[in-house]
């Protein structure tokens, strides 16, 4: 990328060789300084609140949650509520084979490729309102801010709302952002069968609600050459320590894991206790020894599933199945993790007299680390503004990890109080939720600028 800092005749934004908040924007026929560009702080609460109240519930001690999974009918009626308000940019609407919708804002040349910005609306079952909306409403604050200016860009810019990113109610996760960048089938993505309900597919789902676009789905395609995505930080790396914003330097590498532990069955009155071949002390242990093992070599390790066969309280279990989540945004740290799991679970099977212990590896992610040129204009957004952005990486899985496979992609965070996230207690501020959108802001532009040029 060429400097942000030169000269361009050939674009409707002007940045001058002094410091930023200096630049000029050309509006028709007047210049307003590009440091005046703010967002509208109670327009975009305004807009978290709307969109909150499709799916609203009264959570714990007085807390609002939302619960909108995704190709529900409620979560149908936050799309339309997003198309309503983008049909008032005159943003030209785009909808792919599984659901994915784009917001185009055409630029001033075409074939200058297009700054892509956005996240997804659906929810966890019991989730927050600021997971995954916040990164929507805050491009469609940016296109709302540069409508209302009257400023135009060279290059097109392109707000996307991801279809199914949570996977809560159609697995995988990530599912609109994976089929766009060819990291998923669009085959296996209609294939899949909604939770607790085998009948009704994701396919099946797209064509009720009248989702199933024309357009391709591949980042590529649609000539994307950059890609933003704003979030809540779901961790309290921010609000701990005060810091506004986060500028994000990667996603996590991830494995999962499915642990099977076979027993025997017995009478629980009967089988003298040295005689046992008890499936869930040996699968506990395995649980405790999967904690310190994490602790050890600084990976978070979560067994968050755990299911006993046959299930009876006077039969000694003979089968657990139970799963294993590890991240890390060290590979070897990882790596070691996993090699003494294996270890001490087949010494921990051999001592509980368990004999059979089977391990398998159903879900392996490296750690990705988001564009440096992106992330710097990210911070030097923050910078304009006055701000210190902290770096750190991303603990949880985002759209922006996938589209960093095949096009330059940056995240920036906004805290959440105490980093509570897939949780009615979610909460944000407004006002760092709109410093959030001046970084996105600032940052937009300048990559518009350079893009067409």
């Amino acid at each position: 990328m060429m400097s942000g800092r030169a000269v361009f005749a050939c674009v409707a934004i002007h940045v001058t060789s002094s410091p930023v908040p200096d630049a000029y924007c050309t509006i028709r026929d007047s210049h307003v300084p590009l440091d005046s560009l703010r967002s509208n702080s109670s327009r975009m609460w305004q807009s978290i609140t709307t969109m909150a109240s499709l799916g609203l519930f009264e959570g714990p001690e007085g807390s609002q949650g939302v619960s909108r999974e995704a190709l529900t009918d409620i979560d149908v009626s936050s799309r339309r509520l997003l198309d309503s308000w983008a049909k008032q940019l005159r943003l030209h609407r785009d909808v792919d084979v599984v659901g994915n919708t784009y917001y185009r804002r055409p630029g001033r040349k075409p074939g200058s490729g297009v700054v892509a910005f956005g996240s997804h609306l659906d929810t966890q079952p019991e989730g927050g309102r600021f997971d995954g909306s916040y990164g929507v409403l805050a491009g469609l604050e940016v296109l709302r801010v540069l409508d209302e200016s009257g400023i135009e860009t060279d290059a097109d810019l392109e707000l996307v709302n991801w279809s199914n990113e949570e996977g809560c109610r159609f697995s995988p996760p990530m599912m609109g952002s994976g089929v766009a960048t060819g990291q998923l089938s669009v085959e296996a993505a209609r294939s899949s069968t909604a939770r607790n309900d085998p009948a009704t597919t994701f396919g099946s789902e797209l064509q009720r609600h009248a989702l199933v676009g024309t357009a391709v789905a591949d980042v590529k395609s649609r000539s994307w050459t950059s890609y933003f995505e704003a979030h809540i930080e779901q961790g309290p790396t921010l609000y701990d320590s005060g810091v506004p914003v986060g500028v994000v330097i990667g996603g996590q590498g991830q494995r999962l894991f499915t642990v099977h532990v076979s027993g025997f069955e017995g009478h629980s009155g009967t089988v003298p206790m040295d005689k046992r071949q008890d499936a869930l002390v040996c699968a506990s242990a395995m649980v405790i020894e999967v904690r310190n093992i994490g602790i050890s070599y600084t990976v978070l390790t979560t067994v968050g599933s755990f299911s006993v066969s046959p299930g009876s309280f006077n039969t000694i279990p003979g089968r657990v199945t139970f799963s294993i989540d590890m991240r890390s945004p060290n590979t070897t740290a990882m790596d070691l993790a996993e090699e003494k799991i294996r270890r001490r679970f087949a010494s921990i099977a051999a001592l509980e007299n368990c004999p059979e212990t089977a391990i398998t590896r159903t879900k392996s992610r490296n750690p990705i680390e988001f564009d440096p040129q992106l992330s710097a204009r990210l911070h030097d957004a923050a910078s304009t503004l006055g701000l210190q952005a902290s770096s750190l990486w991303s603990g949880a899985g985002h759209d922006a990890c996938y589209v960093a496979e095949k096009v330059p992609a940056a995240m920036l965070f906004a805290p959440c109080k105490d980093g509570i996230s897939h949780n009615p207690r979610e909460s944000a501020t407004p006002a760092d939720l709109a410093l959030g959108v001046d970084v996105l802001l600032r940052a937009v532009l300048g990559t518009a600028v350079e893009t067409a040029c």
